[in-house]
């Protein structure tokens, strides 16, 4: 292992962590393309998609336990919807997993792609009854339970596959189609995501393309960037930090995608 893998591979993990507390994601959104276009760029070790998948599994697991542990006592953190929604995304996810070892990297590629424009498209959906939403947490939320459940197994298994803790796409659908306050959907969606992603962590681990030393390093990052990230979230206009994960994960799409086009050109 070089020194340009060391010093790439900790920098992707520290912002991909960071974007993990500060937006209350699993951070996969931002380290999957990064671990992508980045490293061939500074002559570091270049990864596969299926490699890639397995990494940010482990990713999203450290910083979104890191992150679960800085909003557990936050008032905006809903029982019902950690239990309801966790339980059919860990389920899926662990089922993802295990089917994304027998996938050829380009097919979770694309698939990354697809749920990425998926979620820019969910979280740009207008909202019924405005934006504005009360400075203070509801004392009991109501929501389609079954929806619920059916949506987060979805969801599971597609970021089971792409080794994301599926929060990118699963906080526009908390918003766009449960209807869940955006606080709310931040704080209970890190602790969904870490439930998740121990299934995927497994199924990773059983698939067999788990890079140890970088996976190691990228996790240590976590345990930073996440902290740090958490605080800062806290404290942010809750209009702000929506607009600067729809920007997030637009920009991801169009890398993935752009990348992809590309191909099929040369192709």
């Amino acid at each position: 292992m070089t020194a340009a893998d060391v010093a790439v591979y900790v920098i992707i993990g520290l912002i991909g962590s960071f974007c993990s507390g500060l937006l209350g994601v699993g951070g996969a959104i931002v380290t999957y393309p990064l671990l992508f276009f980045v490293p061939p760029l500074f002559g570091a070790y270049a990864m596969t998609p299926n490699e890639i998948s397995a990494v940010t599994m482990f990713q999203v697991f450290a910083s979104s336990g890191i992150g679960m542990l800085m909003y557990r006592k936050s008032p905006w953190l809903n029982r019902s919807v950690v239990l309801t929604i966790g339980g059919g995304m860990t389920g899926g996810s662990l089922i993802g997993s295990l089917l994304s070892g027998f996938m050829p990297g380009q097919v979770i590629h694309i698939l990354y792609g697809c749920m990425a424009l998926l979620a820019v498209v969910l979280m740009l959906k207008k909202r019924q009854g405005g934006t504005l939403e009360s400075a203070e947490p509801p004392a009991h939320i109501e929501f389609k339970r079954s929806l619920a459940i059916t949506l987060a197994v979805a969801v599971g298994l597609l970021s089971g596959i792409v080794g994301a803790g599926g929060s990118f796409l699963l906080i526009p659908i908390m918003l766009g189609i449960l209807k869940l306050p955006t606080r709310t959907a931040i704080a209970s969606s890190l602790i969904v995501v870490f439930l998740s992603s121990i299934g995927g962590v497994i199924g990773k681990s059983a698939g067999g393309h788990v890079h140890i030393a970088l996976t190691a390093m990228i996790v240590a990052a976590s345990l930073f960037g996440s902290t740090f990230g958490a605080r800062i979230g806290q404290r942010m206009n809750v209009q702000v930090l929506r607009l600067v994960l729809v920007a997030i994960i637009f920009v991801s799409a169009l890398n993935i995608w752009g990348e992809l086009i590309y191909k099929w050109i040369e192709t």
